[in-house]
């Protein structure tokens, strides 16, 4: 059982959040959908160690059949959980390493792909192959 503990266990960090302290007991309410909370710390800060840094690390067993959660609601508030070992990954350019509202991805509005943008694109009409977008084309 214990061994099953140990490899079903994760750790879930709490970043900086929008509202003031949170007691501990506040935490597993919502996570209890997730699985059984084991610990909650407060890590501190390298430099001064009496000092919290802000985020909250929960030690939770997770249920196998539920997800990992992105968001959580804490007292009214929306805040993202950040797992170690679990990969970010982008929902608009599919890369690895940020999410969505981080993307600074270069997207092209005239071919509709990543890594160039639209002032450099050098896509050919699809209608006439003019040198200019398929939305600006007058041809039928």
């Amino acid at each position: 059982m214990a061994e099953r503990m140990r490899a079903n266990a994760g750790r879930a960090n709490l970043p900086f959040s929008n509202y003031g302290y949170v007691i501990d007991e506040h935490l597993p309410r919502p996570l209890t959908p997730c699985g059984k909370v084991i610990k909650t710390k407060q890590p501190a800060t390298v430099e001064r160690p009496t000092i919290q840094n802000g985020h909250r690390v929960v030690r939770i067993e997770m249920k196998p059949e539920k997800p990992v959660p992105k968001l959580i609601r804490v007292l009214e508030h929306r805040d993202i959980c950040d797992y170690p070992r679990v990969l970010r990954v982008c929902s608009r350019c599919k890369k690895a390493g940020h999410y969505r509202n981080d993307c600074k991805e270069d997207f092209c509005g005239r071919c509709s792909t990543f890594g160039h943008t639209t002032e450099s694109c050098t896509a050919k009409c699809r209608r006439c192959r003019g040198d200019y977008a398929t939305a600006d084309c007058v041809k039928p």
